[in-house]
């Protein structure tokens, strides 16, 4: 009889391990979060601000701002992601967030969104360039949990488009 039971648990178990072989890598044992690292972001600065005087980001960082520098296309140079905190910047939909490309002296506009503060960065990239991404409060890629927002029950994951 103890035979038959095991027989019996075998094949479950044997199903179990074939249904963790086929998860989707997003789902791999280190989570969703594995796919993004989080951004760093530093208090904005005068030195910041005159840097970004001329560009598109230049009203964001009339206020409150935060900036960090990241290589979203691999090429050895960072990009700039600006980010306003003022309250003019900030409402429930996220805080007014750009990401600046620079070409020659002039800067290309890569992404101009309402974001979530925290921000992380995908490991691969979608298309030419890694994208930007909510977390929650885990570190991990955050789901819209707004009804009323087009991002509901989806990942925050923004890409950045290709600057012509």
């Amino acid at each position: 009889m103890p035979f038959a039971a095991t027989r019996c648990i075998t094949p479950g178990i044997a199903l179990l391990a074939l249904l963790a072989s086929l998860a989707p890598p997003a789902l791999a044992a280190d989570g969703p979060g594995a796919d993004a690292a989080p951004i760093r972001f530093d208090a904005g600065t005068a030195r910041h601000r005159n840097a970004l005087a001329g560009t598109a980001a230049e009203g964001i960082a009339e206020g409150e701002f935060v900036i960090a520098k990241v290589d979203f296309d691999g090429d050895g140079t960072d990009e700039t992601v600006v980010q306003g905190r003022a309250r003019l910047w900030c409402s429930e939909a996220g805080c007014s967030t750009m990401v600046l490309k620079k070409a020659g002296a002039q800067s290309v506009v890569l992404l101009d969104a309402n974001l979530p503060k925290s921000l992380g960065v995908t490991r691969a990239p979608v298309g030419r360039y890694r994208a930007l991404v909510g977390l929650d409060g885990s570190g991990r890629i955050a789901i819209g949990d707004r009804k009323d927002g087009r991002m509901y029950g989806r990942p925050l994951v923004f890409p950045l488009r290709t600057e012509r």
